[in-house]
């Protein structure tokens, strides 16, 4: 019988929590062979990884450029 999860998360919090997820994988599939199943577990994961980081990052600079504007006409 499955467990009701103690904690829910969402949104933000859910990525942050699948992102560090796939860095912990990533150590552990480090140094597979080419051509194995691990190697394909490897690939997904650092898919992951890059698409959250380049989220945030992106974020980031559209959070940014209100303050960057300003800056400009002063």
């Amino acid at each position: 019988m499955l467990k009701e999860p103690t904690q829910t998360l969402d949104g933000p919090a859910l990525s942050e929590e699948v992102y560090h997820l796939a860095l912990e994988r990533i150590k552990v599939l480090l140094g597979c062979t080419g051509d194995s199943p691990e190697e394909r577990e490897l690939i997904d994961w650092a898919t992951i990884a890059d698409a959250y980081e380049y989220s945030v990052h992106s974020n980031d600079n559209v959070l940014a450029a209100p303050a960057l504007a300003a800056r400009q006409h002063t």
